[in-house]
């Protein structure tokens, strides 16, 4: 037997349901539980109970003393598994035992001789008695342990490592049963014997097996004469034979002899280990005569070379026969198992195919119980913030519906899952300079403003538009002495006004005035992936000029006030202000940015005209410039501002101990070669502040 065969073994001979007959999620771990513990050592058995007849894997998680990383030894290496002497112990050895599946591979296996409820100990032990001087962490010496129970029996076979039960069975006679997990073999048309399923959340639906595997390692050897357990006089023996198959069964195949027409006979299949010819011997009942190709379904589950001698036995008693040397495949774990975390909490599983696997069943979180997979990928939603891991087996059938399983090793990845989840507040409004505003204030003393904003999420390899949020817009803060629904900001009166060195905060949400507790001003909320999205979020700030009337601030049809005017231009335009070179500059900064695109039209001529008579509401932050209308009184023209931001962006402004950008609106003059100057025919100049916020 090879030393993978034997370290693989345990799983296939677990038979049906080691990954699928339990809740893989049901763990059991302890830290240290001695204090000389010097890092966080987590042991962790995936099974748990581990089921009589099963192998469930234990695990070895390390962290050093900062929790962001393993130990490491003099040489740079991580501290891992292999370091660790692993050993189970049981009041009863032959109930529960432990075994190696390579160096940093160990799992705890259920005897049959276990009964439900035999409890035992794993324990890890650093320094391994093997682990060499050199390579070991000086000063460092200790043990952690946790408790392992036996649970409900899922099948006959048994684990490596545990005490073998030999059977012998007469030739001819039904096959009670057979040791180290092989299964009886059945007649040809019938369904095999099964072992029971496990009570685990995999379905099991119709084998998706198809017969394949490797062939015979040598040609089959015919003979004529009769086979020991048969005295007879030589017959034809069938032709064509041959024996392939998976890791749940061997699939024995062969053609009717030659030149016996006429003659009556039957077929009979035996096999038997080539190590130790006593040992699983097992035969078929008779299976009648048929034309070719003849098929026969052995369920066997154990590593080695096995030889299969089909025999046709005549009417006449005759017996004709042929020797067909088959080595079981072991279970194969899957290969390039790996995690990604795709938009929020979502992570995509995928792996390399593994030949002849029936399907795959996969463990871990968000419900750390076990589930089928038919492809080689999975979309896993709902994944905990943190670090992962999930385990991933090979899982093969018979092709006959309902026979026993088999399981390879368990293969693990892990993932550091990290929020992509942000969200921008409107933090406060600074008055840097009032605007201008009417002698009568019939729309209360001071400013009165409010703030609207939207983003557009934009895909930074296409540059297309991948998603627009609706305008949110806040409630008006300012005078409040005849407007009970505003949000009272400010000094200029009892009565609250806006004016110069004011400061608001909170603002506060629409609708939301006079509300305890109404919580933050949102401007946008939602998923940002690094390498993939670009935001760019446009806010900007509202001058109250009409008299209070919410249908001053309609967004939606008809579409005939200054702020729907304004949100429906970037809705259907706002892209192209990426052409921009200043807006250009700032999708390419490392920081976040604030720029100023194209001119937005609400207008037939792109200018807001007679502002001087404070009858309706307006953007503060106008720019005026050598294209306005003439003879149209104070006038002033709204510019595209752009906040860009990414998930990049806002990491590098955290991490920096900055979560909090300011956006300015001022009212200047804007002409050609000269610089922007402020504009006090509008005198608006205002400062707001945005909060930048991680969500869990």
């Amino acid at each position: 037997m090879s030393a993978r065969r034997a370290r693989l073994l345990s799983v296939a001979r677990a038979g049906a349901g080691l990954l699928v007959g339990a809740a893989i999620g049901m763990v059991v771990s302890a830290a240290s539980l001695h204090a000389q513990d010097p890092w966080n050592t987590r042991l962790t058995a995936t099974l748990a109970p581990v089921p009589i007849g099963g192998c469930g894997v234990v695990s070895v998680a390390i962290e050093d003393s900062t929790g962001r990383d393993a130990p490491r030894n003099p040489q740079g290496w991580r501290v891992s598994m292999a370091d660790f002497d692993m050993t189970v112990q049981s009041v009863d050895p032959r109930a529960l035992t432990g075994k190696y599946n390579g160096a940093a591979s160990y799992s705890v296996c259920a005897c049959q001789a276990a009964t439900v409820g035999a409890s035992a100990t794993i324990t890890a032990t650093y320094p391994s008695r093997a682990l060499a001087v050199k390579s070991r962490v000086a000063g460092v010496a200790y043990s952690v342990s946790i408790p392992i129970t036996a649970g409900k029996a899922i099948g006959g076979g048994e684990p490596q490592g545990c005490p073998a039960q030999q059977t012998s069975v007469a030739v001819g006679s039904p096959i009670a049963a057979t040791t180290r997990g092989v299964t009886p073999v059945g007649t040809v048309g019938a369904p095999p014997p099964t072992v029971p399923a496990g009570t685990g959340s995999v379905p099991m639906p119709p084998s998706v097996v198809a017969a394949g595997g490797p062939m015979t390692a040598a040609p089959p050897v015919a003979r004529t004469g009769a086979p020991k357990s048969i005295s007879s006089p030589a017959g034809p023996a069938p032709t064509n034979a041959g024996v392939k198959g998976t890791p749940a069964e061997a699939v024995v195949t062969w053609y009717p002899p030659s030149g016996v027409n006429g003659v009556a006979y039957k077929y009979v299949v035996e096999r038997w280990s080539q190590a130790n010819p006593g040992c699983c011997r097992a035969m078929s009942a008779s299976i009648a005569s048929q034309g070719g190709p003849i098929t026969w379904h052995d369920p066997i589950q154990s590593s080695g070379t096995w030889i299969y001698r089909i025999s046709t036995v005549y009417v006449d008693g005759r017996v004709g026969y042929v020797d067909v040397p088959y080595i079981y495949p072991d279970p194969e774990a899957p290969i390039g198992f790996s995690a990604k975390q795709l938009r929020g909490d979502t992570v995509m599983l995928s792996w390399q195919p593994v030949k002849n696997a029936s399907y795959y069943a996969v463990a871990g979180p968000p419900a750390n119980t076990s589930f089928r997979v038919d492809s080689t990928h999975t979309r896993i939603a709902g994944v905990p913030v943190g670090n992962q891991s999930w385990q991933l087996s090979t899982i093969y059938e018979t092709a006959t519906p309902g026979g026993p399983r088999a399981g390879s090793a368990f293969v693990s990845t892990s993932l550091t899952v990290s929020s992509r989840h942000y969200r921008i507040v409107a933090q406060s409004i600074r008055v840097n300079g009032e605007t201008v505003d009417s002698q009568l204030s019939e729309d209360g003393k001071g400013d009165e403003v409010y703030v609207a904003a939207f983003g557009q999420v934009i895909d930074r390899t296409s540059h297309q538009l991948k998603q627009t949020t609706p305008i949110v817009i806040s409630s008006v803060h300012g005078d409040v002495s005849s407007w009970p629904d505003r949000v009272k900001s400010g000094t200029r009166s009892g009565w609250g006004g806006l004016q110069f060195g004011d400061v608001v905060s909170p603002v506060v949400a629409n609708g939301s005035a006079g509300m305890p507790g109404a919580g933050d001003f949102v401007l946008w909320d939602g998923v940002l992936m690094e390498g993939q999205d670009d935001l760019v979020l446009r806010p900007t700030l509202w001058e109250v000029d009409e008299l209070e009337s919410y249908g001053g601030r309609n967004t939606g049809a008809p579409c005939i006030t200054a702020i729907c005017q304004w949100g429906k231009f970037l809705t259907n335009l706002g892209l192209r202000s990426m052409s921009v070179p200043a807006v250009k500059a700032a999708f390419a900064s490392p920081n976040i940015s604030i720029a100023a695109g194209d001119q937005i039209w609400m207008t037939s001529s792109g200018y807001l005209v007679h502002i001087e008579r404070q009858n309706r509401d307006r953007p503060i932050g106008l720019e005026i410039g050598s294209n306005a209308d003439p003879n149209m009184g104070v006038e002033g023209m709204l510019r595209d501002l752009l906040v860009v931001l990414s998930r990049e962006k806002i990491e590098a402004a955290l991490a920096a101990g900055t979560n909090t950008v300011d956006v300015r609106f001022w009212e200047h003059w804007a002409l050609n070669n000269v610089a922007p100057a402020k504009a006090t025919t509008l005198g608006g100049d205002y400062v707001l502040t945005l909060r930048l916020e991680r969500m869990p």
